[in-house]
């Protein structure tokens, strides 16, 4: 995916001083500080409802989390030549929580819940059903 990187980093008003992977992404230094390209197989609308939902908790200043980035052409799918599509995302560094630590793990609990208060918060766009819904499992309908 090198080459379809660099392809799709074009697509960004970004200089990109280095780029290096990490878990199904690439992690990009660039003069705008680090950012996450991600390959994408979702929706256009499922996009645009994920950003909504980020744009609040950012507002919100509930916890950091990782926004989309538009491309130049103001979208937030950017597609290679082979039709691979991409996303770019605000990202930042950090460590993951430590279950070994009684004290982080009791601190990453305490931020789900403040991330779940403020979920909970938000009015549902009547335009998000089709978004929201997902099917019932084989277990669930085994039950009925």
């Amino acid at each position: 995916m090198n080459e379809r990187t660099t392809e799709v980093l074009e697509q960004y008003e970004l200089e990109v001083q280095s780029k290096r992977r990490g878990r199904g992404a690439w992690i990009c230094e660039t003069s705008q500080g680090l950012k996450l390209l991600r390959e994408y197989k979702g929706t256009v609308k499922r996009l645009e409802f994920e950003e909504q939902i980020m744009n609040v908790l950012q507002n919100q200043k509930t916890c950091r989390t990782d926004q989309y980035m538009r491309n130049r052409e103001g979208e937030l799918l950017s597609v290679a030549e082979d039709g691979t599509r991409c996303v770019v995302k605000e990202w930042f560094s950090g460590r993951e929580c430590s279950v070994q630590s009684e004290a982080e793990v009791v601190r990453a609990v305490g931020q789900i819940a403040k991330l779940h208060r403020t979920l909970r918060g938000i009015a549902i766009d009547e335009s998000w059903n089709c978004l929201l819904y997902t099917s019932p499992s084989p277990r669930d309908r085994s039950l009925s």
